[in-house]
């Protein structure tokens, strides 16, 4: 990780820390549930595969370099990912990007086309 995004982390897990040291005091149990939450989070970071994490980077940046957008695609509660990446790319890293998660969308599409098509169908449109 750059120094910069490790500066960044940091700051945040100090803010939690620190807000979690406040909550302790206070709440015991809702304390307890915050360190369960943090170690979710921690476990969940270490699975990372970072080759393929590098590799997901390198095609989201060759698309904005080429002046194309991100499509981001989600069903279910990955819908609900895949539009708070897209305004994400969007917002913070300034990447024009989009999902695709209507429930019409996909209804339509994986009538007409089957649903192991939706994506391919609508990214055709």
């Amino acid at each position: 990780m750059t120094d910069n995004l490790n500066r960044k982390l940091a700051a945040i897990m100090f803010a939690d820390i620190v807000s979690y040291s406040r909550l302790m005091g206070s709440d015991e149990s809702e304390a307890l549930k915050l360190l369960k939450y943090f170690e979710t989070i921690s476990k969940g970071l270490k699975s990372i595969d970072l080759i393929q994490l590098k590799k997901a980077s390198a095609i989201i940046w060759t698309t904005h370099q080429s002046g194309n957008k991100i499509i981001v695609v989600g069903n279910g509660g990955s819908a609900a990912m895949a539009s708070h990446v897209a305004v994400d790319f969007t917002k913070a890293a300034g990447l024009r990007a989009v999902n695709f998660n209507e429930a019409d969308l996909i209804t339509c599409l994986a009538n007409d086309y089957g649903y192991e098509h939706w994506v391919e169908k609508a990214l055709e449109f």
